[in-house]
């Protein structure tokens, strides 16, 4: 364990993402992203042509259908269905 200790704080000067701050706190630092490949954005599309547009307030969206047993189990009312 002492030598991966060592090997870690040897790096860190050459680790930039890596930040330590006065009160000895380490944090990493946001990473900004390359962009999207080309098959990244292609599979984006796929599945969002594939998955049809959802909203909860959607009479034929099996969500309100559990509102009133969501109410119950807070104790707001609603009969447990």
């Amino acid at each position: 364990m002492k030598d991966v200790v060592a090997a870690v704080d040897a790096s860190y000067p050459d680790n930039a993402d890596l930040i330590i701050d006065e009160q000895g706190r380490p944090s990493l630092k946001a990473r900004k992203s390359a962009g999207n490949s080309a098959e990244v954005l292609k599979l984006a599309t796929a599945v969002k042509d594939r998955l049809p547009e959802r909203s909860l307030l959607d009479p034929d969206h099996p969500a309100p259908a559990l509102v009133p047993s969501f109410r119950a189990a807070v104790g707001i009312g609603g009969k447990a269905g």
